[in-house]
C-alpha cells in the first residue's frame, strides 16, 4: 500500500501509449512531465493500512482457494445452481440429478464423477 508514486512507480503494470488509462503511460514518449497527485494522505494511510494487511493476510486468503467462498453452503448450492440454474425451469428430477452431481464434485472433485461412469482416469 503505497501512498506516494514518486516514491515506488510501476508503469510496467499499465498499458502503452497515448490511448492508456494510465496518465504515467500516456505521457511517455512525449516531451511532457507528469506528476502523480498525491493517493492517500499519510493520516488516511495509516488508518486504512491495518485494514488492508487483515484482508489480504495469507490465512484468510487461504480459504478462497479452489474457488470455495467462506460459507460452504453458499458454494455447495454454487455447485448445484450450476448445473441447473435458477432461471430455467427444471423439474425435481433435473434439481436432483443437479444435486447429486454437485455432491460428488463438491466433496471429491470431479473424479467421483467419472468413478459413477466407471470411466477410469488417465493422463491425456
Amino acid at each position: 500500500m503505497n501512498s506516494r508514486m514518486e516514491e515506488n512507480p510501476q508503469p510496467s503494470y499499465c498499458p502503452v501509449g497515448p490511448e492508456s488509462w494510465c496518465k504515467w503511460r500516456e505521457v511517455e514518449g512525449t516531451l511532457e512531465t507528469f506528476e502523480h497527485p498525491p493517493a492517500l494522505d499519510d493520516a488516511a494511510r495509516e488508518i486504512l493500512k491495518p485494514i488492508y494487511d487483515d484482508l489480504t493476510a495469507y490465512d484468510l486468503l487461504e480459504r478462497y482457494l479452489g474457488s470455495n467462498t467462506q460459507n460452504n453452503d453458499e458454494s455447495f448450492n454454487s455447485c448445484v445452481w450450476q448445473l441447473a440454474p435458477k432461471h430455467e425451469f427444471a423439474g425435481k428430477k433435473i434439481v436432483d440429478v443437479a444435486t447429486y452431481c454437485a455432491v460428488c464434485t463438491f466433496n471429491e472433485g470431479f473424479t467421483a464423477i467419472l468413478k459413477v461412469m466407471n470411466i477410469k482416469a488417465r493422463a491425456h
